[in-house]
């Protein structure tokens, strides 16, 4: 088990050390705030509920990291593109947030449609159109 960034493991269970040392485990936190991915998985023993253990995880908009749930093979991903109900203007201003912190921004093209936008599980978002958008786009800058 590695950081990319080469952080230190900061994080590990109380309760299982290896020569006097807090064991790390999935998910658990790096110097930088990173949760830690395991080849591993469920090998350690702790913490089995049964549940799947994410090997994914997005920063959410409050600035923590949390473990993406994967669709079930019977879900379909979510994915939705956005568009201008009245007749398609090019260079409309765009501005997407999304729940979990990231945002799209543009103009729109000829057809009127903005990108696609994934999300983990059903989801919300706010678009903000026109004058709205620029003056977002230049809180972000």
């Amino acid at each position: 088990m590695a950081c990319p960034r080469g952080c230190v493991i900061a994080e590990g269970h109380s309760s299982v050390s290896f020569y006097g040392k807090s064991l790390p485990h999935h998910g658990h936190r790096t110097s930088y705030g990173c949760p830690l991915l395991s080849t591993l998985n469920d090998v350690h023993g702790w913490g089995e509920g049964g549940e799947n253990v994410p090997e994914r995880f997005f920063l959410n908009a409050d600035g923590e990291w949390v473990g993406a749930k994967e669709p079930a093979p019977h879900e379909a991903p979510y994915d939705e593109q956005p568009h201008l109900i009245a007749p398609p203007i090019e260079g409309v201003p765009y501005y997407v947030e999304t729940t979990d912190g990231r945002t799209f921004s543009g103009s729109t093209a000829a057809h009127g449609l903005l990108p696609r936008i994934g999300t983990y599980g059903e989801d919300e978002y706010v678009v903000y159109w026109g004058d709205e958008a620029l003056a977002k786009m230049e809180e972000r800058a």
